[in-house]
């Protein structure tokens, strides 16, 4: 999209060797037909986290999407894979009990605005499987360089604090270092039995959020393993929470807040873990990165950028 930070390619490709930057818009029909008439690829991540209404994601990620399906299917039909990035959240969460798995029914939780706006966009991929060489993503949180969805994390453990949840039971998650993400969407890209298949993709293991936060104290700022201070947030104040920022931002006419009701519904799972075997099981992929690995690499490179 015309204005888009590349900011992230230059850091990993500073002279942007070997790499072209066309410039297009997922709501204009017309910017995408020379874009994806003469490709072999396309990878599709464009998309919303942020907004007031279901109608707002939907627009961009739901509209967005349905654009640039029928634009392959006009002016490229001979399109080798389109890969499209959806999130765990388009489906039920999972527990440590009973994971989720890709070919289960499942729905997401009601209100999660962004979590809708995914699912919606996976049953239309899945409308057209007969039409195009389709592979659905499905990937976990994601840690690691350029990632700043988390970095509130690392700031917090730098001060000493960290976000907790009450009750005894433990809320499990799973994680992805963006490396191994990526590989798993290029395996997607080039595995013939990826075609009209959706692929779970995480860490091999679990953790809390509080066990991550202790982590990043740990590893990042040479904290005491357990030495962070605890803010407990109960479920109804991080909805409440989240409907005051959004009254804020409404009455100054800003863009919606990152944290906002869509978020507070996923920050009031009890658990999200998803089974990951099929995509070892098709694409021959695993994850190369552990918690450890993932949290330094993360940490190292908002060091680098002078964030921390």
């Amino acid at each position: 999209m015309k204005g888009t930070s590349i900011f992230l390619l230059t850091q990993l490709n500073p002279n942007l060797h070997n790499i072209k930057i066309v410039e297009g818009n997922i709501l204009d029909t017309a910017s995408l037909a020379p874009i994806v008439e003469s490709v072999d690829y396309i990878f599709h991540l464009a998309g919303v986290i942020r907004g007031y209404t279901q109608q707002e994601y939907d627009r961009i990620n739901l509209g967005g999407t349905k654009n640039i399906i029928k634009s392959c299917c006009d002016f490229n039909p001979n399109l080798k894979r389109l890969v499209v990035i959806s999130s765990m959240v388009a489906t039920t969460a999972g527990t440590l009990e009973k994971p989720a798995c890709e070919d289960e029914p499942g729905l997401p939780v009601p209100r999660d605005f962004y979590g809708v706006s995914k699912f919606r966009i996976e049953q239309f991929a899945r409308s057209c499987f007969h039409r195009l060489p389709i592979t659905i993503v499905r990937p976990c949180p994601v840690l690691g360089p350029g990632d700043m969805v988390s970095f509130g994390l690392f700031k917090m453990a730098k001060i000493g604090l960290k976000i907790r949840y009450p009750g005894k039971k433990k809320r499990l998650f799973n994680f992805i270092d963006v490396e191994d993400l990526v590989h798993s969407i290029y395996l997607c890209s080039t595995n013939q039995n990826a075609v009209g298949e959706t692929f779970h993709v995480a860490g091999d293991k679990v953790m809390t959020w509080e066990d991550l936060q202790e982590l990043i104290a740990y590893l990042i700022f040479d904290r005491p393993y357990g030495s962070l201070i605890s803010v407990t947030f109960p479920d109804f104040l991080l909805h409440f929470i989240a409907i005051v920022t959004e009254a804020v931002y409404r009455l100054f006419r800003k863009p919606a807040p990152f944290y906002n009701r869509s978020k507070a519904q996923n920050a009031t799972y009890l658990s999200n873990v998803c089974s990951t075997e099929k995509a070892k099981r098709v694409l021959g992929w695993k994850p190369n990165h552990n918690y450890i690995s993932m949290v330094k690499r993360a940490g190292n490179w908002y060091k680098s950028q002078g964030l921390i």
